[in-house]
């Protein structure tokens, strides 16, 4: 039980260290990906170009929902070991509430790209505070996750 919960928190800590050395990665590609067709006068990082749909090569529906899936496990067994209301928490949940809305929009039938975008409406309600630099971490980190 010991090694369970110990694999658990390392594995929660290794997400939160990669994560934050992250950000500074994706923040220089946001430039690249963030400008789509949706706006394309859109500055990167604005947030009409969050709305935007990403272009690139993505797995198909299916797999795109396998992948989802199993992602969600993972963080939903980071959270069980993270200690609710602190910054790694937040993150994690953030992007399990992400992955899960992206899932919905497939199983409604948008295509992978459309449910990228479409996923993030729920940080546009009152419900969420989430600033536009968190929406374009969620965004890039949902590409990089359903791209080929």
């Amino acid at each position: 039980m010991e090694k369970v919960k110990f694999k658990v928190v390392l594995g929660a800590l290794s997400f939160a260290f990669f994560l934050i050395i992250g950000m500074n990665r994706v923040e220089a590609q946001v430039s690249s990906t963030t400008v789509g067709t949706g706006v394309p006068n859109a500055k990167p990082g604005s947030p009409a170009a969050v709305a935007n749909v990403p272009q690139g090569n993505f797995v198909n529906a299916d797999d795109a929902q396998v992948v989802l899936a199993n992602e969600m496990a993972a963080l939903k067994d980071q959270l069980a070991a993270l200690t609710p209301g602190n910054y790694i928490y937040t993150s994690v949940e953030l992007h399990y509430v992400y992955y899960g809305e992206i899932d919905n929009a497939l199983k409604a039938g948008a295509t992978v790209p459309n449910s990228i975008v479409q996923g993030l409406g729920i940080f546009m309600s009152d419900a969420y505070n989430v600033n536009t630099a968190t929406l374009n971490q969620l965004r890039q980190a949902a590409i990089s996750l359903l791209d080929i």
